[in-house]
Order: C-alpha cells, then sequence, then structure tokens
C-alpha cells in the first residue's frame, strides 16, 4: 500500500501509495473551515489542478488517523483498477471508504462538512507535482488556519460513534481503543466493495 518513507510534518501529512500500478502521492491536513461553502471552494480548487487525482474534505470526528487516509485512498484506486468501485468519481469512492458506507447520502451525513468546523482536507497527487508548495499556496491564497494533525483530535469514543462503530466491534480487536478504532476503519475501507 504505502511505499518509501512519509513526511509528517507538524501540520502536512505526505506520503507516497503505491496502488493501481501506479505511484501516487498522498497529502492530508487539518484546518478549521467556516462551513460547507468553504469547503467546497477548496475542492473546487484542488479538483482544478494539474496532477489532482482526488480531493476531499472531511469533518475531523470521522478520521481515526492517517492509517485510516491511506488505507482509504488505497483501496479507493485498487477498487477503480479492479472495477469494483461503487462510486463513478475517485472523490466519492474515497468519502465511501472513509466513512465506510456504500450509500453515497450516508456517507456526507456522516462525513461531509455542515458548518464550522475542523476537516481534513486530502489530496491524491501523480506525476511532477510539488504537492507541498501547492498546498502552500491554498493555504496562502484561502488563509487556512492549519491545526497540527495530532493536536485537539476528537476522542476515539467520538470517532467510534460518528463512524457507527458498535461495542461489539470494538470488543473483538485488540490494543488501545485508539488502535481498534483505527483497525476497524481500516478494515471498513478495505472491505467495503465486498459488503
Amino acid at each position: 500500500m504505502s511505499c518509501g518513507k512519509h513526511e509528517l510534518h507538524e501540520y502536512v501529512y505526505v506520503n507516497k501509495i503505491r496502488g493501481g500500478g501506479s505511484v501516487y502521492i498522498l497529502t492530508c491536513v487539518r484546518t478549521e473551515l467556516s462551513g460547507v461553502e468553504e469547503g467546497l471552494k477548496i475542492l473546487e480548487e484542488l479538483r482544478s489542478r494539474n496532477g489532482v487525482t482526488m480531493a476531499q474534505v472531511v469533518r475531523d470526528d470521522i478520521v481515526a488517523g492517517v492509517r485510516h487516509v491511506e488505507a482509504a485512498v488505497f483501496h479507493s484506486i485498487e477498487a477503480f483498477t479492479r472495477g469494483s468501485n461503487i462510486a463513478a468519481k475517485p472523490s466519492i469512492e474515497l468519502l465511501l471508504r472513509l466513512t465506510g458506507t456504500r450509500q453515497i447520502r450516508d456517507a456526507l451525513a456522516i462525513g461531509g462538512i455542515t458548518g464550522p468546523c475542523t476537516a481534513w482536507i486530502i489530496a491524491v497527487w501523480t506525476g511532477d507535482t510539488r504537492p507541498l508548495d501547492e498546498l502552500k499556496a491554498l493555504s496562502a491564497r484561502r488563509g487556512l488556519k492549519l491545526r497540527r494533525l495530532d493536536e485537539g483530535r476528537p476522542s476515539p469514543e467520538e470517532i467510534a460513534r460518528r463512524l457507527g462503530i458498535s461495542r461489539g466491534e470494538l470488543e473483538g480487536v485488540q490494543g488501545s481503543l485508539h488502535e481498534r478504532v483505527e483497525k476497524i476503519a481500516i478494515m471498513r475501507a478495505a472491505l467495503l466493495h465486498i459488503a
């Protein structure tokens, strides 16, 4: 899934993802959004950039960690390669896999931006793009207030509740609560197409 060494900066996560016979660059940032309009404008701008193959903006309380995002990206890419994708567009496939649901309206209800909140901006790049430069430019143009990736995160209980992870599912997995929530979110992303 992941190849090469990832970079975890205070405010940006960058990693190479190998999938579908290609190498992609995954970038994630957390930021404060004023609401739906701002999220849509960011998505529109990202999707218009050369080299962006998928982009998504989601609520902070559905992301179980960067490994969860990596798994959702990888399995979205693989689904399109195999022809087992659920959605017609890669960005929607990513949203479905992040939320662990097969219905777009449910995925939007779970992970969509509905008002002012902390959100993850996820972009997957190909080619010779310079994603860090692109993200810095986007941040400057939009006046985004980036948040550290590891500070002020929702609790594992909040994330499990938002993703609809049951007590029974949590009891069936070993590790800390954070690890269990992340493992279940990753399994859901991987198995969504056979559910």
